[in-house]
């Protein structure tokens, strides 16, 4: 699998289990009481491990997307070598 396809699979099951775990990052209520999927919301995510420092937190590390994207890469690269 090429390393572009498995950073966008792995960051759509990343969104979906951070929408799940912490709730209401992306998919939230808007000032009128109807639910909105706010996608500034998800780019504003990605980077906030650059912002705040508790997201590098042993217990919140399978919430930080920088931590997941260079584990995903590590592990890429793994099966490269080894041939899998």
């Amino acid at each position: 699998m090429r390393l572009i396809h498995l950073l966008l699979i792995v960051s759509i099951l990343f969104f979906f289990y951070v929408e799940y775990s912490i709730g209401n990052v992306f998919y939230r209520i808007d000032s009128s009481g109807t639910k909105v999927f706010h996608i500034c919301n998800v780019f504003n995510y990605m980077i906030e491990p650059f912002r705040k420092s508790i997201l590098w937190n042993y217990e919140l590390l399978d919430v930080n997307y920088i931590f997941i994207m260079v584990c995903t890469i590590c592990f890429h690269n793994i099966m490269k070598v080894i041939n899998i």
